[in-house]
């Protein structure tokens, strides 16, 4: 019986991939038929073909691999395949990471356009941060909603969330956004300027500069 031959190892000139044949096959430059028949039609494959351009990378928290999107897609893929995305809803990942530096509980599941995370109770749809702040605080207030005093949409962290009027969440943004400075220039400007040209200088809700010029709010700037 003739020995066995040993097998050489080729590499693909179309994939790149490598595979083991027989020393009388040496010379084969491509792995298979497929590759071989994209190549003759001058076609590429992978991230370098021209129908992935403009595409953005993610990495998959399920195995870890790298995918391309379009664009549009970002904010609604999260895995590459479908058994990643099964794997994912039967909690084979954590809801949230946590972040060492500012204390936020990173959603790592889905999220709409706007960064908010969302999820699925009973069928039901609604935001995640709502449902950790009634999970560890109880029902929200009728009329209220949930402000992020993190400012990150992202964040289910219980700690970082206050229930407020819809006028109070406004204004706590606005407020951010104001330095003492700004408060007393308000006060100062007004009523030689109206509260709506105020309001337009300093970005903010003509109601915001009212409550400030009656000092409803920020009482202790002169």
């Amino acid at each position: 019986m003739p020995p066995k031959s040993i097998p050489v190892l080729i590499t693909c000139e179309q994939c790149g991939g490598q595979q083991s044949v027989r020393p009388s096959w040496a010379g084969r430059r491509f792995c298979s038929p497929v590759c071989a028949g994209i190549a003759r039609r001058g076609k590429y494959t992978g991230e370098n073909s021209p129908k992935y351009a403009g595409r953005v990378s993610l990495t998959c928290p399920i195995c870890s691999k790298a995918f391309l999107v379009k664009p549009g897609d970002v904010w609604k893929r999260r895995t590459c395949s479908l058994p990643c995305l099964a794997a994912s809803k039967a909690n084979a990942i954590e809801e949230y990471r946590a972040d060492p530096d500012t204390g936020c509980w990173i959603w790592q599941r889905f999220t709409d356009k706007n960064g908010y995370a969302r999820v699925s109770i009973n069928g039901r749809k609604t935001l995640a941060h709502r449902a950790y702040y009634e999970r560890f605080n109880g029902p929200i207030g009728e009329g209220l909603e949930i402000d992020h005093t993190c400012n990150n949409e992202s964040c289910v962290n219980p700690a970082h969330l206050v229930a407020r009027t819809p006028q109070g969440h406004a204004d706590r943004h606005h407020f951010d956004r104001l330095s003492r400075e700004d408060i007393a220039e308000m006060r100062r400007l007004y009523p030689g300027m109206t509260q709506f040209a105020i309001a337009k200088r300093f970005n903010v809700d003509a109601s915001t500069v009212s409550r400030i010029v009656r000092f409803e709010n920020w009482a202790d700037v002169a």
